[in-house]
């Protein structure tokens, strides 16, 4: 579990404010992809780096309606978030702002160099957040009100995972912890 403390510079922003300066808003994105409906319109490369990406470090961020991915890596991976935010930014679902680096807190009270960035928000990644994600039970809503922190949605892996798995996303999902 991690707190959020600030980035490496004298302005200190917390990094609530790290999201809004660094992501783009979603009319930034191009027009084409703006009006994909349904994830299986994505291009086959796209929809496995996502799913491989998925299952592994990447969350899947849903707001109202439309939804956007999140990628969150320690300072040792880098290179590898690096050439994720390239893969995604050259074909337009993300900013082509480079990822800040950031000091996060660990529970140990040790301190760690992270990188983060997202995806656009889109309505045709709503599907992999329905396929990907569940509604916790009252009972795990009750026993996590312990931890103070909110509850939305539980990940999960489908039962028909088969149908979603290519070399390719297990390659994207192996990769960052090769």
């Amino acid at each position: 579990m991690y707190k959020t403390l600030v980035r490496k510079n004298p302005s200190t922003y917390l990094i609530e404010k790290l999201n809004v300066r660094n992501f783009a808003k979603a009319s930034e994105a191009p027009q084409h992809l703006q009006n994909l409906q349904k994830f299986s319109e994505h291009e086959d490369e796209v929809r496995a780096a996502l799913i491989g990406n998925i299952l592994g470090d990447a969350y899947v961020d849903r707001r109202g309606k439309k939804t956007r991915l999140q990628f969150l890596g320690s300072i040792k991976h880098k290179t590898y978030l690096l050439f994720l935010h390239d893969f995604y930014s050259t074909r337009g679902y993300c900013s082509k702002n480079v990822p800040q680096e950031f000091n996060q807190l660990h529970y140990s009270g040790n301190t760690y160099g992270s990188f983060r960035f997202g995806t656009y928000f889109f309505t045709s990644f709503n599907d992999i957040h329905d396929i990907f994600y569940r509604q916790p039970t009252d009972e795990e809503l009750s026993a996590n009100q312990k931890n103070k922190r909110k509850l939305r949605y539980i990940k999960r892996i489908p039962n028909n995972i088969n149908e979603y798995l290519t070399p390719r996303a297990l390659a994207f999902c192996k990769a960052l912890h090769g």
